[in-house]
């Protein structure tokens, strides 16, 4: 969370006469990083919270206790490395209750229900490179899809990742050395002390598509220093409660820690699940605590120079990055993409088989209309002959008594008994030697 501004209201109006200043600050930083919200809009939902019949009030209650539990499982305090025991999170729900008081809004809680365990269910679910990869895949925007890789692949709290400016990976960003892009100076509002962070492929490569999504191939041209890395739809800054009510929303579509959901009152998989899931990962790969606390912006008492400088510190993440941070197999709308090509394949396949069966009647189809073609001019052919016979069979006919063709010029007639064996050869015959007598006498 960015810096809260202490002399505004109604934070002054909270700390007017304390004693233990450092204290209520330390519970009320806590408790923005917690709730992501701010102290002014954390007042307006109680006072719209009082406004809802008393069976519906409860919601500032509900955070609260929350709070309690994360402190006590989640939290991680950077003198320790480890979560607040119970009574020292108690202390902070004690601040944080009487910061709704001074401004006249009373919290409806008991006390004895802070000494209770915490709710298992509202544990963060510690997810892999694979299931972050499931979980991005059902967010519908490019923008929400980078937000959830720098989370898990950066170790960044939301607030961190919000808070970013084109400028913060302007230097690194159209070619990161060993494909780690590297953020530097960047201050967690919580610690206020600067660190570098780093993001690996998958995240770098969804960065890249958000950025020409929205400001074209050339994106580098277009956005400026500071210009928010993420906008939201009013063309502001993106907002943390969307990204939060946005993994509400798809969390259950993964079914990650499904069987959580109907009796937990957080959500498994919110923003925090995916910094601590990252910071899990590279814990298995082998990755020292020193170097994880550097990452997340953890108070430390050394630099980047303990990891051999800038480069040192590169190629330290890469080397876990490449087995921890990154997914294994094909990704699942890739997959679900595949798998319509391949429906699209078979059904290439059957209208291929379709066309060349057709394709082959209509080969046969052909051959019949070539051997019709053949016979109706073969049956022209016989149709002319026959017409050639009947007229020079006309012409005998009605030839004198005694005709026997010799009379003019025509070759003897075939023999009766022989008529009918050569009747197209002799009568070709006469005509022909009909129509040549005819052209002499014209």
């Amino acid at each position: 969370m960015s810096g809260l501004d202490w002399n505004r209201e109604p934070l002054k109006r909270w700390l007017l006469g304390r004693k233990s200043v450092a204290a209520y600050r330390s519970a009320m930083q806590k408790f923005i990083e917690f709730t992501e919200s701010t102290p002014e809009r954390l007042l307006i939902e109680k006072e719209e919270d009082l406004k809802l019949p008393p069976r519906k009030q409860g919601k500032s209650e509900a955070r609260l206790k929350g709070f309690f539990n994360w402190l006590k499982t989640e939290y991680v305090s950077p003198k320790t490395g480890k979560s607040l025991a119970p009574k020292a999170a108690l202390t902070y729900v004690g601040a944080i209750a009487g910061f709704y008081s001074v401004h006249n809004l009373k919290l409806n809680i008991r006390w004895t229900d802070f000494k209770a365990s915490p709710l298992t269910v509202n544990a963060t679910e510690k997810m892999t490179a694979t299931q972050v990869q499931k979980l991005a895949s059902f967010a519908p925007e490019l923008r929400d899809k980078a937000i959830i890789w720098c989370m898990f692949q950066g170790l960044m709290d939301i607030s961190t990742v919000l808070s970013l400016n084109y400028g913060d990976i302007e230097k690194e960003i159209r070619n990161p050395p060993m494909n780690a892009l590297m953020i530097r100076d960047i201050v967690r509002g919580k610690e206020e002390v600067p660190h570098h962070m780093l993001i690996y492929e998958t995240a770098v490569k969804y960065v890249k598509f958000y950025l020409e999504e929205r400001a074209g191939k050339q994106y580098w041209k277009v956005l400026k220093y500071n210009d928010p890395l993420f906008l939201g739809r009013s063309g502001a800054r993106h907002s943390s409660r969307y990204v939060q009510d946005l993994l509400r929303e798809i969390a259950p579509l993964t079914f990650i820690a499904n069987s959580r959901f109907e009796h937990a009152d957080m959500n498994p998989l919110r923003p925090h699940s995916l910094r601590a899931s990252g910071s899990d990962q590279l814990a298995k790969a082998g990755a020292v605590k020193e170097f994880r606390d550097f990452l997340m912006g953890h108070k430390v008492d050394f630099d980047c120079a303990y990891f051999g400088g800038e480069e040192g510190l590169r190629k330290t993440y890469v080397n876990y990055a490449k087995q921890a941070l990154e997914p294994t197999g094909v990704p699942p709308e890739i997959e679900e993409k595949l798998q319509d090509v391949e429906s699209l394949k078979r059904m290439f396949t059957e209208e291929r088989k379709h066309r060349e069966e057709l394709e082959e009647r209509l080969e046969k189809a052909n051959e019949k209309r070539v051997k019709i073609e053949r016979q109706i001019e073969r049956l022209r052919r016989e149709d002319a002959d026959i017409d050639k016979i009947i007229e020079v069979l006309s012409m005998l006919v009605n030839a004198p008594m005694g005709y026997s063709g010799k009379q003019e010029g025509f070759p003897e007639l075939i023999p009766e008994e022989e008529w009918f064996d050569k009747p197209m050869e002799r009568a070709e015959k006469i005509l022909a030697e009909l129509k040549k007598r005819r052209a002499d006498e014209s």
